[in-house]
């Protein structure tokens, strides 16, 4: 009979920054852990499990085929779909339609290039 094992990673963006938070999960199970400060994880997983889910608000949820690995490196892509454009003001959040006053478009892109 085989025994659990420990699997490590690291999850960052495109860019190679780490994302914390992170849900990595054993496919078809509810065994999983979050991605540190640094994008780190560590999961301990049956000798059966064969798939990895991950997933973060704003990134495209990705599968990763576990196939004997002990450590892995995922990049996670920027879903621009799944998040709706909101609007961010000094006392709260509104849909965009709700705004009556003047306001600021600003696209991820910008916020790389001039934080």
């Amino acid at each position: 009979m085989q025994q659990n094992r420990i699997i490590i990673g690291i999850v960052t963006d495109e860019d190679g920054n780490p994302l914390l938070g992170v849900s990595v999960v054993v496919k078809g199970t509810d065994k999983g852990v979050a991605t540190d400060f640094d994008g780190k994880f560590s999961l301990e997983i049956a000798p059966d499990a064969k798939m990895l889910e991950i997933s973060s608000v704003g990134f495209i949820t990705q599968e990763v085929a576990i196939a004997g690995k002990s450590s892995f490196t995922i990049v996670l892509k920027e879903d621009t779909q799944q998040l709706e454009e909101v609007i961010v003001v000094g006392y709260g959040v509104q849909r965009r339609g709700d705004v009556t006053t003047a306001i600021l478009r600003c696209e991820p892109k910008i916020w790389k290039t001039n934080p």
